[in-house]
């Protein structure tokens, strides 16, 4: 419920998928031992990948969400996943720069809902930082 209450025009609490309008659908009712909470993607699932989160929310003339993933698989494969997966449905890639790691990326529907995707090696993984802003 809080990032549904904080980007209502951009995700929902709502089950019945009609009922959502083109909001991303927010399963609250997965928040419990055993089950995830993911990023707006997944990430493939593969033996030793560990995923770690950091929310925060603000605004009062808009409102931005910040999360922080990190992942076993390199930029160079989960650089391409995130660019083919925010370039379709209500979504599009605006600009992608591999030399700085950064994916923005725009909701088609509503041009003020945007965001970015920044890739940092960690290791000989990543670490994703993902920046939502409505």
């Amino acid at each position: 419920g809080r990032v549904a209450a904080v980007l209502p025009d951009t995700a929902t609490v709502e089950v019945r998928k009609a009922k959502r309008g083109g909001r991303v659908y927010l399963d609250v009712l997965q928040n419990a031992r055993g089950h995830h909470a993911v990023a707006p993607y997944v990430l493939r699932a593969v033996p030793g990948a560990t995923v770690s989160s950091e929310s925060s929310y603000t605004g009062t003339n808009g409102s931005e969400c910040r999360m922080t993933l990190d992942s076993n698989d390199s930029v160079s494969s989960v650089g391409p996943y995130y660019q083919t997966w925010l370039d379709q449905g209500d979504w599009s890639v605006r600009s992608v720069d591999y030399k700085t790691g950064t994916i923005s990326f725009q909701r088609r529907s509503r041009a003020q809902t945007s965001g970015t995707v920044k890739l940092t090696r960690l290791g000989q993984g990543a670490r994703i930082k993902i920046d939502l802003h409505s």
